[in-house]
């Protein structure tokens, strides 16, 4: 007797912006779960997004809940809008995958956290960078020891913003963190490596309107390391992703390189080398998947089968959300 393959997860997307429209392809592409509804995070158009993937469309989420028998939604909304967007999803019975960061304050976070244990559902934030390929083996690497005691890291990432309007949107400053948004994904991946820091320093720039664009950080940790982390998006609207880590051992350093459009993987320029004393530097070997659609493949692991979230977890969100509100507060001081 075969064993009966788990039902497709049925899923709605909130918000036809491009983390919605990666969302979407990352679903797809798990080929075990399936978008069947959308609506917007605000007044914007839901086409071509909505034919291309033969969703029913709905003004917005309370409509959405009501009317679609969902198992999940993806929050593609702006932070502001997470708490809010999750307790409704929570309130329904239904699992939540949001884009990051958590929330705008500890608080929220908390909120979310307590009230997706009372309800006993899923709620998994998209720290994607726990999934690249390349900074995944840089994680076991450290964590197998291959470098020695970890001395310094520095980390940076640099993108334009496609368009006026997409600017606009994640540089309001009532909608989220701008720039720091981005930031913290490397805050993310260096609790992962090194703990939360004992010491913050960071400067910033911003918009008129207030909306942090660049923002440089030093953090301080207690076995003496010391890590630089940069994020960038005042650069013209037409610039590349860039991304740059590099990690430096007492025995040898790794650093990588990527240089391409958000979840690119043939198209971009990718490369992780590792150095060491009296040796040749050499690429450590490394398959390219792609991390949205591991994400995606971890959030319904625990959706179907109950597995415990391993990584993306609303614990971990808040430590990186704590260590943002820390350099958000040594940018505001240096002003």
């Amino acid at each position: 007797m075969t064993e009966q393959a788990a039902p497709q997860v049925r899923i709605g997307i909130v918000g036809n912006n491009l983390y919605g429209q990666v969302f979407a392809r990352s679903v797809a592409a798990t080929g075990r779960a399936k978008v069947v509804a959308l609506c917007p995070e605000f007044q914007e158009p839901l086409e071509p997004l909505a034919t291309e993937y033969q969703l029913k469309t709905y003004p917005g989420l309370a409509t959405m809940l009501e009317r679609e028998s969902l198992d999940a939604v993806l929050l593609a909304s702006v932070t502001a809008r997470h708490e809010a967007d999750t307790l409704a999803a929570l309130a329904a019975g239904v699992h939540v995958l949001m884009d990051r960061p958590v929330a705008l304050t500890l608080e929220a976070c908390d909120r979310m956290t307590a009230r997706a244990e009372s309800e006993r559902r899923v709620v998994m934030v998209g720290h994607v960078l726990q999934f690249w390929p390349e900074y995944v083996a840089v994680r076991e690497m450290v964590q197998r020891g291959d470098l020695g005691q970890i001395t310094g890291v520095t980390a940076s990432r640099v993108s334009g913003l496609l368009n006026p309007g997409w600017r606009g949107r994640l540089l309001n400053p009532e909608y989220g963190f701008g720039g720091l948004e981005a930031h913290v994904h490397d805050i993310d991946l260096l609790n992962a490596l090194l703990g939360e820091p004992k010491t913050v320093w960071a400067q910033a720039s911003r918009t008129e309107q207030g909306g942090w664009t660049r923002v440089q950080s030093a953090l301080g940790y207690s076995n003496g390391c010391r890590a630089g982390v940069e994020a960038d998006y005042s650069v013209p609207l037409n610039f590349p992703l860039m991304m740059y880590l590099r990690v430096v051992g007492e025995q040898g350093t790794l650093v990588y390189t990527f240089r391409g459009a958000l979840a690119a993987r043939e198209t971009a320029r990718r490369q992780l080398m590792l150095f060491q004393s009296d040796a040749v530097p050499v690429p450590v070997q490394v398959t390219v998947t792609d991390a949205y659609v591991g994400m995606m493949n971890h959030f319904l692991d625990a959706v179907q089968h109950g597995a415990t979230l391993e990584w993306g977890t609303l614990g971990q969100a808040r430590a990186a959300l704590q260590v943002l509100l820390a350099i958000v507060k040594s940018a505001n001081r240096a002003d």
